[in-house]
């Protein structure tokens, strides 16, 4: 199995509802900035929302997310990028 690690170079990343796929190079992975993969409730947890908003966050692609195997994972990246995108918006 870990032959097959080695040799994996590309991951496709294909969001829900959208027709274009993303290319994300892995043979890079050691040299990039260290990021965390979050499952949807810890998700939830670090914006203090129920799971079900985070999935119609998701639904809606206002917030991001990779599938791996049937894990929806959400980047600590994309996580940041939606509080700097949302900041200071009330929904009352």
């Amino acid at each position: 199995m870990s032959s097959n690690l080695t040799n994996l170079h590309k991951l496709v990343i294909t969001q829900p509802n959208c027709a274009s796929t993303e290319r994300l190079d892995l043979s890079n992975l050691e040299q990039t900035s260290s990021t965390t993969l979050y499952t949807v409730e810890e998700a939830a947890k670090r914006l203090r929302v129920s799971r079900w908003m985070i999935y119609r966050l998701l639904r809606s692609n206002e917030l991001k997310s990779l599938t791996i195997a049937s894990r929806r994972l959400i980047a600590s990246d994309d996580l940041l990028d939606f509080i700097k995108q949302h900041k200071g918006e009330f929904h009352g």
